[in-house]
């Protein structure tokens, strides 16, 4: 068996850090995006930046959920492309497309619903008000969102990341110049609040697409994989493969979205304090998971690449050096979690105002706890895109469901309500299960990955008699 020297390791980690780079640094951006949109809010007012809390942890559920099964592209497009199949490439893009069209309306329907919704939910009929007039705007961002990001995972999985990178940098800097200046209204724009956050989303998902269509259309580096020549009617069998391979990744994210978006609804009940807390600590846990996310995509698309070339002996080496790749980030995080709370809170709010005692607090609190949660949910990513690098998606998702649901969620109300632990009773509950996936999905992929190397020398073997 190949054995992983350091040579091996300085090229991978070199190769990783290169295709992960653009792909972090664009979901970086959009964490940006949205912490400057809970900037805007915090002031505009209180109850803005309360309603912030509702307004992005739903935001990201419901799209992120819906369109996480064009997360199955990038594989897709990856192994073709290590294959060298590039027509396939061309067929796959526009079943991508096609199912971005499909996702457009019940999206919107949901979203213009968050109202009722909330309330139903228990949730204070003036912050589900402020959710309301930021999403009947908002839904005009949905037509471009899920194109954009089959444009995305196109560029990802050929190896054309920085296009990625470059379409958001465009699309982030677009947010920052409209929400700045309808929310608050600068520049002589009109002051519309948080509808006028929402038309700076709305616009950036706008600029990125155009962007990013533009860059494809033009670029000769696309043609070799006739995108646009119609054959839509005769690779169905395309987007069977693409729902087959997606639809674990949906029900693994919208469980774990969910989960997420129940476990505010959850620190609402705990009241306004509770909930500011918990908002000013998700900003920065996005900041650090969102990025994750883009090491969890390039070993995915590394280790697709690796086993449609055939190259087995480099699959589990790039898992492993991706996996210390996340590690080694969290441990600075932690350190900088544990060490300086009160310099992160004290970028939203005014941390010498006693008024802000209790959500200082609290904060802080969740700071501690969230500084071993990021650790293992992180290193749990990273290794759930190496098994989708081998189509095994089927595993992490029954595992998210039982440890989030079935052991996570449980354990965080057991310790906030009946024990009266509160919201560090809820953080620490959801840490319990994700350090236990963590854990099982190490040694999935131990498995795997010495089971395909195996089976590799094994065909090797047989072959050379």
């Amino acid at each position: 068996m190949p054995t992983l020297t350091l040579a091996t390791t300085q090229r991978m980690v070199k190769q990783s850090l290169h295709m992960a780079w653009p792909i972090a640094g664009s979901r970086l951006l959009i964490a940006m995006s949205n912490f400057f949109a809970m900037w805007l809010l915090a002031h505009i007012g209180h109850d803005e930046l309360a309603a912030g809390a509702l307004i992005f942890v739903m935001q990201i559920a419901i799209t992120v959920i819906m369109a996480s099964i064009l997360f199955a592209l990038s594989p897709m497009i990856g192994r073709a492309y290590g294959a060298g199949d590039y027509l396939k490439i061309g067929a796959v893009v526009q079943q991508g497309w096609f199912l971005s069209a499909l996702l457009t309306l019940p999206t919107i329907i949901i979203l213009w619903c968050c109202k009722p919704m909330l309330l139903a939910l228990g949730q204070e009929p003036a912050l589900a008000n402020i959710a309301m007039t930021y999403f009947h705007v908002y839904v005009l961002a949905v037509i471009p969102m899920f194109f954009f990001m089959t444009n995305q995972m196109l560029a990802m999985g050929i190896g054309k990341q920085r296009l990625g990178f470059t379409s958001t940098l465009i699309a982030t800097l677009v947010l920052f110049v409209v929400s700045y200046g309808l929310g608050l209204g600068k520049w002589g724009l009109p002051n519309l609040g948080v509808a006028g956050i929402a038309y700076g989303m709305v616009a950036s998902q706008w600029a990125g697409l155009l962007f990013s269509s533009y860059f494809i259309i033009r670029q000769d580096y696309f043609k070799p994989f006739e995108l646009f020549r119609w054959r839509l009617n005769q690779s169905w069998n395309y987007l069977r493969q693409l729902i087959s391979i997606g639809w674990p990744i949906v029900v693994q994210t919208g469980g774990e979205l969910l989960s997420w978006f129940f476990s505010v609804i959850l620190i609402g009940w705990l009241g306004q304090a509770s909930l500011s807390a918990q908002q000013i600590t998700n900003q920065f846990s996005i900041l650090v998971i969102v990025p994750i996310m883009g090491f969890s995509q390039a070993s995915s698309i590394l280790i697709g690449q690796a086993a449609g070339a055939k190259r087995y002996d480099e699959v589990r080496h790039l898992g492993l050096v991706n996996i210390g790749i996340g590690i080694a980030l969290m441990l600075l995080v932690m350190f900088l979690y544990l060490v300086f709370p009160h310099e992160l809170i004290s970028l939203y709010i005014n941390t010498k105002d006693p008024a802000n005692a209790e959500i200082i607090h609290l904060a802080t609190i969740v700071f501690a706890i969230s500084a071993f949660t990021l650790l293992f949910d992180s290193s749990r990513n990273i290794v759930i895109g190496a098994l989708r690098g081998l189509y095994d998606n089927r595993y992490p998702m029954y595992l998210s469901i039982i440890m989030i649901w079935l052991i996570g969620l449980p354990l965080a109300y057991t310790l906030a309500f009946p024990l009266h632990l509160g919201i560090g009773g809820l953080a620490f509950g959801n840490m319990i299960g994700f350090m236990l996936a963590c854990i099982l999905l190490l040694w999935r992929w131990h498995a795997r990955s010495h089971h395909l190397l195996a089976k590799a020398e094994a065909n090797d073997q047989a072959a050379a008699r």
